[in-house]
């Protein structure tokens, strides 16, 4: 079994970039209906897929049987830069690839919010369900991908529950708003001395 993210995020890609490939939910979906007929004609019937997309990342996951893993990532990558309308080198060098149980370890640290700009963010827990039901409604995504995602949103809930890991700001938003307070309550005092 071939198993496959190939994805960019905050580490990789700047924040314009990351916005133009960035997919609504109902730009996911139409996303996966024509990742339906390109895996059918470039990749294998039976080949799974499910995309996660964020403010912070584009993640395509795929699953499938006697599939060489290389022709799967550059299928995967002319796929990306064909939907979103441009060259592949345009996004080849701002790519990551995780094979197999990396792409496993991957996919549950993400869910747990340990490869978030925040540390511990817990918004994307509930994107990587999105994400998985979508891919299953859609029917891109079948019984591994389903089973891979439950196991990540599993782990997330775990870390995020058992660990100190969620206490952290919720989102990039709510730790500026802290560091703002932060920043204008120690001017004010500064100011009044």
């Amino acid at each position: 079994m071939t198993i496959l993210c190939l994805g960019l995020s905050f580490r990789t890609a700047s924040i314009e970039l990351r916005e133009q490939l960035s997919l609504s939910r109902s730009a996911a979906q139409s996303t996966l209906e024509r990742c339906c007929g390109w895996r059918d004609s470039h990749l294998s019937l039976e080949a799974e897929l499910a995309v996660l997309s964020t403010c912070n990342r584009l993640e395509l996951y795929l699953a499938a049987k006697d599939l060489p893993i290389d022709q799967a990532a550059s299928a995967m990558m002319g796929f990306i830069a064909d939907c979103h309308g441009i060259a592949v080198a345009a996004v080849e060098s701002h790519l990551y690839r995780h094979d197999q149980l990396d792409a496993v370890h991957h996919l549950c640290e993400v869910a747990a919010g340990l490869d978030s700009m925040v540390l511990g963010e817990s918004q994307i827990l509930g994107q990587v369900g999105e994400a998985i039901e979508l891919s299953l409604r859609e029917r891109a995504a079948g019984t591994v991908l389903s089973n891979l995602f439950r196991i990540a949103v599993r782990a997330g809930k775990r870390a995020q529950t058992e660990t100190t890991i969620g206490r952290n700001s919720v989102s990039v938003g709510s730790a500026a708003v802290k560091r703002a307070e932060q920043e204008i309550g120690h001017a004010a005092l500064r100011d009044a001395k």
